[in-house]
């Protein structure tokens, strides 16, 4: 979980400005593994099955914990069945993105409110989420993407686009996504961190990080 937090951008979510942060774990028969660059399969099955059962152990902790603000979730790939999507979305965050796109997430569902989205995340069979998360536009704003980089990518495409880099890597590593020239949005994470670096300054990762979730 650790990883997730520091290198996947889960901590952005958990105290900085990040809608939501996710993470794709491979749950098929090793020879059904859509990955295509696997030089030794077998090491990629034992990463895989250590991840997901990492994440099974965990989400089955999380649910003792009194959190308020903050949701994990877990849903199948769309795009392809032998892949669970785990992650964690900031509830305040996350409906701020709502409303402020509202217009946009009516086009999928004009009845839809927020309260019933926030139920239907973990609904493998929602049409809603399934239409929201095939739409780049939709998607990428929850991720916390910036809505400049998002209609970029949408109107024309990421190949004249570059990703979000991080000049000097740190042990929270900043997210990643298809960003413009004057991307703006890297800025802000970056301030993110170091608040956050200066919050978790003389902590043990995991005991806070789990204060952090219940408060």
């Amino acid at each position: 979980m650790k990883k997730f937090f520091l290198e996947e951008g889960a901590v952005f979510t958990l105290l900085g400005e990040k809608p939501m942060t996710d993470l794709l774990i491979y749950d098929g028969k090793l020879e059904d593994i859509s990955l295509e660059v696997l030089v030794h399969p077998e090491d990629a099955q034992y990463v895989e099955d250590c991840t997901l059962e990492n994440w099974k152990a965990w989400l089955k902790f999380s649910k003792k914990l009194k959190m308020k603000n903050y949701r994990f979730i877990q849903r199948r790939s769309n795009f392809d069945p032998t892949y669970i999507i785990y992650g964690i979305i900031n509830i305040k965050l996350f409906q701020d993105v709502f409303e402020k796109y509202g217009d946009e997430f009516s086009h999928v569902d004009p009845e839809m409110t927020f309260d019933q989205a926030l139920r239907e995340l973990n609904q493998p069979d929602s049409r809603f989420w399934t239409k929201v998360f095939q739409d780049h536009y939709l998607s990428g704003l929850l991720y916390g993407y910036g809505e400049k980089n998002v209609e970029s990518f949408v109107e024309v495409g990421g190949s004249h686009m570059a990703h979000s880099t991080d000049e000097n890597p740190e042990e929270i590593q900043l997210p990643n996504y298809a960003a413009l020239e004057n991307d703006t949005k890297i800025k802000e994470y970056k301030k993110q961190r170091d608040f956050i670096k200066n919050i978790y300054k003389n902590e043990e990762f995991m005991k806070f990080t789990i204060r952090c979730l219940q408060n």
